[in-house]
C-alpha cells in the first residue's frame, strides 16, 4: 500500500497513525488484502445456503415508549440539551 492510500485511510478512519506505524499498518492491510483475495478462490457454487432469504428469521419490530428519557440521557457520554451528542463522522472534506 502506498503512502497516499495510507494517508487517505488514516484521514477517513480518523485514526491517529504515527509515521513510524504507517509501514506496519500498511503491511497489515496488504496481508488482509491477500487473505481476501484468497477467499475469492473458494468455490461455493455447490454449497447450500444456511438460511433462505424467504425464511422469517426476524422478530417483529414493535415500537415501545421509554418513559425515563432523562435516565437514558444521563448515560450519554456527551449531550446537547435533550439530545445525544456524537462526534462528527464525515466532515465532507475527505476526498480520494
Amino acid at each position: 500500500m502506498d503512502g497516499k492510500t495510507m494517508d487517505y485511510i488514516k484521514k477517513l478512519s480518523k485514526v491517529d497513525i504515527s509515521d513510524d506505524e504507517k509501514g506496519e499498518t500498511a503491511d497489515y492491510f496488504d496481508e488482509a488484502q491477500k487473505y481476501l483475495n484468497k477467499l475469492k478462490e473458494v468455490h461455493v457454487d455447490e454449497m447450500s445456503l444456511l438460511a433462505d432469504i424467504s425464511d422469517d428469521i426476524f422478530r417483529e419490530d414493535t415500537p415501545e415508549d421509554f418513559d425515563n428519557k432523562e435516565a437514558l440521557l444521563d448515560e450519554a457520554h456527551e449531550k446537547y440539551g435533550k439530545y445525544f451528542s456524537i462526534p462528527t463522522v464525515l466532515d465532507g472534506d475527505i476526498k480520494s
